[in-house]
């Protein structure tokens, strides 16, 4: 028979055990200080061990040139300037003596391998004829070789070139027609067309309410014929409950309610629908090839005012698909169709660009294994 004293000696035995096992587990995915300190240095590792990895183009003229400004070193740089048709580049211009000449503009010295340019302004042919540096704006000089100062720099001015091109490429809605003759105006979640010559209303959609109803989200094609007006369900309500068993500000538990949705639940969805202008009616838009939308944006009409096309992203993040919405039956086709077996990632591999004067989209895809970039005819879908 065994005794009291060894079945306690044996459960402290098997305790202690336990313990380690438990610690050591936890410290091992806990990570330790030096982890920590090693991933945070990873960044610092391996800066500056390699060059020439990223490319960002500044196209000139009708876009066939442009130029670009490359590390080639810890500290050193190239502008290069490149024929997209003739597939060749070269040195934007002669770094060496633009070196020396910086040196007597800005009166500090200036290595040629680090030249603190910015801003570049070329002619169609390629000849260099201003940049920025240091502050200042600087031109070529007409009266003799060199440059000479016309200006000092604003990083404003950079800002709203930068907001313009970012409004080409992504259309904002607008609740007023581009001919300036209509309004559209969202009231008790329904749309609304008002005249804005002689003010007359007309009442285009019923059926909105408070938790599914239209928005403030107004697409007019450019000719002012049509609009597409966004229509949002909220998601469904679902919360989970968490115990904070040893709060700071009390002896007793607290209960903490967060909104939470779970897989399956019934998640906040936008879809546009079509209005045309001179029926004062719907047309009624087929949603077979967005069934069940994560999110639909990059709303943008073509110029001819023939087509509205939207990004889809389907829940589940298996399928990602440009759709073609025809402006006057609401026919829908596909214009380009992404799907992958296990994720697409939308977050950080998703781009596009419509070329409106060629009528075809820049898509990025990893439909290979490798991300790369494919250009598509907008009007077949054709790569």
């Amino acid at each position: 028979m065994i005794s009291v004293s060894v079945l306690s000696r044996r459960w402290r035995q098997l305790a202690s055990a336990l313990g380690v096992l438990l610690f050591s587990g936890f410290s091992f995915g806990q990570g330790t200080q030096e982890d920590y300190d090693r991933a945070d240095g990873l960044r610092d590792r391996f800066r500056n061990r390699v060059f020439r990895a990223e490319v960002i183009p500044h196209w000139i003229g009708d876009g066939s040139r442009g130029w670009y400004r490359v590390q080639t070193g810890e500290k050193e740089f190239e502008f290069i300037l490149f024929d997209a048709g003739k597939g060749s580049r070269k040195r934007a211009f002669d770094h060496d003596a633009m070196a020396k000449s910086l040196s007597d503009l800005l009166g500090f010295s200036v290595e040629a391998g680090n030249l603190p340019l910015s801003a570049l302004r070329f002619e169609a042919d390629g000849r260099l004829i201003g940049f920025q540096a240091k502050g200042r704006v600087f031109a070529a000089d007409s009266s003799a070789p060199g440059w000479k100062q016309i200006g000092k720099s604003s990083k404003d001015s950079a800002k709203r070139q930068s907001s313009r091109s970012r409004a080409a490429a992504f259309p904002k809605p607008n609740s007023e027609s581009p001919d300036q003759k209509w309004e559209v105006e969202i009231r008790d979640r329904n749309v609304w067309l008002v005249s804005k010559a002689d003010g007359g209303e007309y009442p285009l959609s019923f059926e909105g309410n408070e938790e599914d109803g239209y928005v403030d989200k107004v697409y007019w094609a450019p000719n002012s014929s049509r609009f597409a007006a966004i229509r949002h369900r909220a998601a469904q309500a679902r919360q989970v409950r968490l115990i904070e068993s040893s709060p700071r500000d009390r002896l007793q538990p607290h209960l903490h309610a967060l909104d939470y949705l779970k897989p399956g639940d019934r998640i906040a969805l936008s879809k546009p629908h079509l209005f045309e202008v001179e029926s004062k009616s719907e047309i009624p838009i087929s949603d077979a090839l967005f069934p069940n939308p994560w999110r639909i944006e990059d709303y943008r009409w073509a110029s001819d005012s023939g087509e509205l096309y939207f990004l889809y992203n389907q829940r589940g993040h298996q399928t990602l698909r440009i759709i073609g919405v025809d402006g006057f039956t609401g026919a829908t086709r596909s214009v380009v169709n992404e799907n992958s077996p296990t994720f697409i990632d939308y977050a950080y591999k998703k781009f596009s660009r419509h070329l409106e004067d060629s009528e075809e989209v820049i898509w990025m895809s990893e439909r290979d294994g490798w991300n790369h970039l494919y250009l598509f005819d907008r009007a077949t879908g054709q790569v």
